[in-house]
């Protein structure tokens, strides 16, 4: 006869709630909208073959965000919605100069986002 463990089952989903709930609480809501804008740019700039500023903006995630894929994710799931928004709603892409001063200032957000707190 076999015993089974009901309560490990429960168990199991109250940690993996709480890993969830501090990995999620872990970064401020103007880090995960920094992150959100890279991304929505990042997909802009896929679709319109803007490779330096792609470069940038993945460079500037390597140096100042935190490594953990859940942001990796957010920057990913973002550039891809941004891509497809692109390409189903037909739009233009903007003009290279606006565009790359656009960046510019994503960046800059990013980085103070996530800058190590000074005394």
């Amino acid at each position: 006869m076999t015993m089974r463990h009901p309560k490990i089952p429960a168990l199991a989903l109250t940690l993996a709630a709480t890993l969830f709930s501090v990995g999620a609480a872990a970064f401020t809501p103007v880090q995960h909208e920094t992150v959100i804008r890279l991304g929505e740019l990042n997909g802009i700039a896929l679709q319109c073959g803007y490779n330096a500023d792609m470069r940038r903006m993945k460079q500037a995630l390597v140096d100042s965000v935190p490594k953990v894929s859940q942001l990796g994710d957010l920057f990913e799931a973002e550039t891809q919605k941004s891509f497809l928004n692109m390409v189903n709603k037909r739009l233009p892409c903007p003009n290279l100069a606006p565009f790359h001063t656009e960046v510019d200032g994503a960046i800059i957000a990013l980085q103070r986002a996530f800058a190590p707190a000074r005394p």
